[in-house]
């Protein structure tokens, strides 16, 4: 619609991960550097995380277009919940001589593909992308398949692509096998302004906005794409929807350049949609509770009347007559049964009436004992908050308060080691980092934790003498133990 009259030969802004598209910022150069690394090297095992919408399943599909044509590969968008679901794909990619994907036939058969047809020579590579929605027994299978190989390479090389909770996943203590075979990982992060920028021009340049049909700066102003930045954050899917957006726009009101003022209108129009659509989910939302209180009356009638609903004159006097006296005693010749006794309950917190429980013929009514507030207040049981990990990681940078470069293997070249974590529960508090070197404290640093949910890190500058097994000890501020991160320092 727009393309003709902005010059361009077609969209430039499609949610596809079209590697033709691909802009490759430094933290992408980074990560696609780590993945070419983990193929080249026979790693085993690489895992690339990062949040919604950064590029990740981009960077994939133009490393697999870059790859040698000779590379089997087996690209999975989805991973299923079933071994079925992953063993399918592999069989019909390798084409496998196995009628049924059953584990009993499927594993033989693809353990004798790879090493008699193969030879040992050619790596196949299996990506799995959204790795995060896999189950713990999933993963296991996966590291299961990574068993397959020669006395001197491995024949499968697996790609784990996914968002940060894979990673998190990742750090339970069943899941140990899988986390230790992990050679590479890299977290992908969103782009800084200049990226921004840089990445709007890329994408516009690809799709053929060679030269301006009119006279003007560039197709969008540098106010524009801060305005863009301040409301993506620099995430790239964010940004495809924004700049689509605000060029139809742009072709609507026959504009020679997409300003700040178009940007601005178009976010807030996609900020009133989606007021709109929260609204028609609290209606729909509003509508179900009151169908579930009416329910919730109906099975009470049942219950109580067994089997019809009763409703009469006589029901408002003995309300009106029981919120006149309080001494009235209002008597049922059945006992109600666990069910109404709790639909009664329920309909008395929503309609919010002093309507008081019918006590059982045999038993007389006695007032309750009133205990001092003194007493409740001495014996009420006070909340301890205490200091509780929820992520951690050894890294060789932090970037916009994220881990980069996350690693159980760092070389003394690095320089620098990161310990990186998420602390909760913690605020008003400190955590205490203690670096362990050949078993010897080389280090240690106190830590402030300011909110409910804290990002915080400690470093220590690597030396020679450092070579070898190290750890970092996370303490909270009474010297208890809560975490030890195991990794080793290299030449």
């Amino acid at each position: 619609m727009y393309t003709d009259y902005f010059g361009l030969r077609e969209k430039p802004f499609e949610l596809s991960p079209d590697p033709r598209f691909l802009y490759l910022s430094e933290g992408h150069k980074e990560a696609f550097a780590h993945l070419k690394y983990g193929i080249m090297e026979r790693m085993g095992f690489v895992m690339i995380t990062g949040d919604v919408g950064t590029g990740k399943t981009t960077l994939v599909n133009a490393l697999l277009e870059e790859l040698d044509p000779e590379i089997r590969r087996v690209h999975l968008a989805d991973p299923g919940s079933t071994t079925e679901d992953l063993f399918a794909p592999i069989k019909k990619a390798l084409d496998l001589p196995v009628d049924e994907v059953t584990k009993g036939k499927f594993l033989p058969a693809l353990h004798d593909f790879m090493k008699n047809e193969l030879g040992g020579n050619e790596p196949v590579l299996l990506v799995i992308d959204e790795a995060q929605r896999l189950s713990p027994a999933m993963l296991e299978e996966i590291r299961l398949l990574s068993n397959i190989e020669t006395p001197t390479t491995r024949l499968f090389e697996i790609f784990l692509v996914g968002q940060r909770e894979l990673d998190v996943m990742l750090q339970a203590r069943e899941l140990r096998q899988l986390r230790q075979r992990i050679g590479v990982k890299y977290h992908l992060n969103p782009l800084n302004l200049k990226d921004t920028q840089n990445y709007i021009v890329h994408r516009l340049q690809v799709a053929g906005l060679q030269h301006r049909p009119f006279k003007g700066d560039e197709l969008f102003s540098p106010e524009a794409i801060r305005a863009i930045y301040n409301h993506t954050q620099g995430y790239p899917r964010l940004i495809n929807i924004i700049c689509d957006s605000a060029l139809r726009a742009g072709y609507a009101k026959e504009s020679v350049q997409i300003d700040r003022k178009t940007v601005s209108e178009v976010i807030r129009d996609m900020k009133v949609s989606y007021e709109v659509r929260q609204k028609r989910g609290h209606l729909k939302f509003a509508w179900i509770l009151i169908v579930g209180l009416l329910m919730a009356v109906l099975a009470y009638g049942l219950q109580k009347h067994g089997g019809v609903l009763k409703v009469s004159p006589q029901v408002d006097t003995e309300v009106e007559t029981q919120a006149e006296s309080k001494d009235t005693v209002v008597t049922d010749e059945s006992q109600p049964s666990p069910v109404s006794q709790v639909a009664e309950s329920e309909l008395r917190e929503v309609l919010e009436e002093p309507v008081e429980t019918s006590p059982q013929p045999s038993q007389q009514q006695m007032p309750e004992p009133k205990i001092p507030t003194a007493a409740v207040t001495e014996s009420a049981p006070r909340e301890v908050k205490r200091a509780r990990i929820k992520r951690s990681a050894i890294a060789l940078n932090v970037r916009n308060r994220e881990p980069t470069g996350v690693s159980e293997r760092v070389s003394v070249r690095q320089q620098r080691v990161y310990c990186w974590m998420q602390v909760v529960d913690g605020q008003g508090g400190k955590v205490i980092v203690r670096w362990i070197s050949k078993g010897q404290k080389v280090g240690e640093t106190h830590l402030r934790v300011g909110s409910k949910s804290w990002r915080t890190w400690s470093y220590i500058t690597l030396r020679p003498g450092m070579v070898g097994l190290a750890e970092a000890q996370i303490l909270d501020e009474n010297g208890q133990l809560l975490e030890t991160l195991s990794f080793e320092i290299v030449e």
